[in-house]
């Protein structure tokens, strides 16, 4: 049995969507924070400060030393 393909949805379409939401739209960014320079240390902190009520950041990597330097 196989799955019913979904409807196509062309970009033009989730753009115009998108845009219609204003303010009411989020960003989730997935960051490896053991990958760069300095790591993870100066990642955890770029991605503090970008971070906000629209943009969620989510920290990719050694859960138990992310979680020490936040």
């Amino acid at each position: 049995m196989s799955a019913r393909p979904l409807p196509y949805t062309s970009p033009h379409e989730v753009t115009a969507q998108w845009a219609d939401l204003g303010d009411a739209r989020v960003v989730r960014v997935a960051v490896d924070a053991a990958g760069g320079d300095n790591a993870p240390g100066e990642v955890i902190e770029g991605a503090l400060r970008a971070a906000g009520p629209n943009l969620h950041v989510v920290l990719v990597g050694d859960q138990d030393r992310v979680r020490e330097l936040l």
